[in-house]
């Protein structure tokens, strides 16, 4: 499901580039994260157009050498295209 621009809005915030990979991050690194998160993003308001049920796009970074593992949840609504961490 692919909503108008947010694929375009994810790819533009630039987490590829800094190591961040789409999915839900392995157990440990808030694998857990997505039975709470996944759940309220389809149940969340989108604030721009008001519509109910946004798509959970979750990204993770894995610990690397000095750098600490990482997770970004992100909140899109496949009617207008809004993109919203939480």
């Amino acid at each position: 499901m692919s909503g108008p621009g947010y694929q375009q809005t994810l790819g533009g915030l630039g987490l590829a580039a800094e190591g961040y990979r789409p999915g839900t991050p392995p157990a440990g690194l808030g694998g857990d994260a997505a039975d709470v998160d996944g759940p309220a993003a389809r149940e969340s308001h989108c604030p721009e157009c008001g519509r109910t049920g946004r798509d959970y796009r979750p990204w993770y970074r894995p610990a690397h050498m000095f750098q600490p593992g990482s997770y970004r949840a992100f909140a899109c609504c496949a009617a207008c295209g809004h993109v919203e961490e939480f």
